[in-house]
């Protein structure tokens, strides 16, 4: 059975997802699309809108996806190259044959050809990174002046403009995964369609003699109406299923995100600067300054605004926070897990599936296609390996957090 993977959040499933979905079954022909998902915290640095196991199932349930499985914490919350690196090691241990992902450009032929460019890091990209990086920039920023540079001329100008753009971004890093590892899956890349990934005004369906055009409207600003109780903007015809509707009326996102402001600065506090300086994503005294800005700042915007410069980006700052009150440290499976990792990553643990994901399932087993443990019940199948129980570990707690902040939400409505 041919199957073709797909990197994704569903932070929550919308019709953008499903139009991917379509469109990566079109264009690979294969009869099983499998969806490696982040788990209850999302790689924008944030607890997710809606629990793992609802968003799986809408994703079988609506958008076509015939398997999800969890994307390990310490990669969801990971940066983009460490995102892409779980899960496409992920899909790989699967034996996917093609790996598809959205993108604003659309043209896989470009997007290769940053990768390949950022694969090799020659001495030149280096030395001129290290120069913008030195100047204070973000990464995102520097790396992008340092191929301008490096590359030259309009090429550097073309390709340092296609890292700007978030799905571009991605699909780069996925490229530059496949290109490290010789790996055999196929990429196959859809134009994304509709609002800017980051656009918060939500879209609307297009009416015609009969129905309505998709509406494709952006995750952000779908959250952002939730969060602030514009509900009946959810409901536009072709935007959103109604299930996903009614899930997100009763999610209380606002009082979400207070219990988890509450609950890291309990950690915070609760915590010495020298143990903060550990947590991945601590550098140049941001553990120092946060310490400070959390006992002056009233929400988690406060807090992040407190801590944003020109050389951390809001998501990066709000990965952090994450990582501070899951206790992601830099050091974590260092020696072990990682850089073993880029070989053979830890395992897939199946959140969803449908009768046509049930039978890929029967056939990988059946013909030893996948590398790595197929996880359904950790209370019977926890790995053997300490590395592997230990990143286990951590999207189980990572769970146990996340409920907790449900329940208090729900406590306090």
């Amino acid at each position: 059975m041919k199957a073709a993977g797909i990197i994704a959040e569903y932070n929550p499933f919308h019709s953008g997802h499903s139009y991917l979905a379509a469109k990566t079954r079109e264009l690979s022909g294969a009869e099983v699309l499998v969806s490696v998902m982040s788990g209850n915290f999302v790689q924008g640095g944030e607890p997710a809108c809606l629990d793992k196991w609802v968003r799986a199932k809408h994703a079988v349930m609506q958008g076509g996806v015939d398997v999800v499985f969890e994307l390990p914490v310490y990669y969801a919350l990971g940066s983009a190259e460490l995102f892409a690196e779980g899960g496409t090691a992920i899909l790989r241990g699967l034996g996917m044959d093609f790996l598809a992902f959205g993108s604003e450009s659309g043209v896989l032929s470009e997007l290769e050809e940053a990768a390949s460019f950022l694969s090799e890091e020659d001495g030149e990209f280096k030395e001129a990174l290290k120069d913008a990086l030195s100047e204070g920039l973000s990464f995102p920023a520097a790396r992008a002046r340092a191929l301008s540079a490096s590359a030259g001329g309009e090429k550097g100008k073309r390709l340092s403009a296609l890292i700007e753009e978030p799905n571009n971004i991605l699909a780069v890093e996925y490229l530059k995964q496949l290109i490290v590892h010789e790996d055999s899956m196929q990429p196959l890349t859809v134009k994304r369609k509709g609002a800017y990934y980051g656009a918060e005004d939500i879209s609307g369906g297009k009416a015609n003699a009969d129905s309505y055009e998709p509406c494709f409207s952006s995750a952000s600003a779908i959250r952002l109406a939730a969060k602030e109780g514009r509900l009946s903007e959810l409901e536009k015809p072709g935007m959103l299923h109604r299930e996903t509707v009614e899930e997100l009326k009763n999610a209380e996102l606002k009082t979400l995100e207070l219990r988890f402001f509450e609950a890291l600065r309990t950690a915070v506090l609760r915590s010495r600067v020298s143990e903060l300086s550990g947590i991945r994503g601590a550098s140049e005294g941001l553990e120092n300054k946060l310490h400070e800005a959390v006992r002056k700042s009233g929400d988690l915007e406060e807090l992040i605004a407190a801590l944003k410069s020109k050389r951390y980006t809001r998501t990066a700052i709000k990965r952090f926070l994450c990582c501070v009150l899951l206790g992601i440290k830099s050091d974590m499976l260092s020696g072990s897990l990682v850089p073993a990792a880029l070989e053979m990553p830890c395992y897939a643990r199946l959140l969803a599936f449908n009768e046509r994901g049930a039978k890929w399932l029967r056939y990988i087993k059946d013909n030893e296609r996948a590398d790595i443990a197929v996880i359904s019940n950790i209370n019977k199948e926890m790995p053997e390996d300490s590395a592997l129980r230990e990143l286990l570990s951590l999207d189980i707690a990572a769970s146990d957090i996340y409920t907790g902040l449900l329940l208090f939400s729900w406590l306090i409505v």
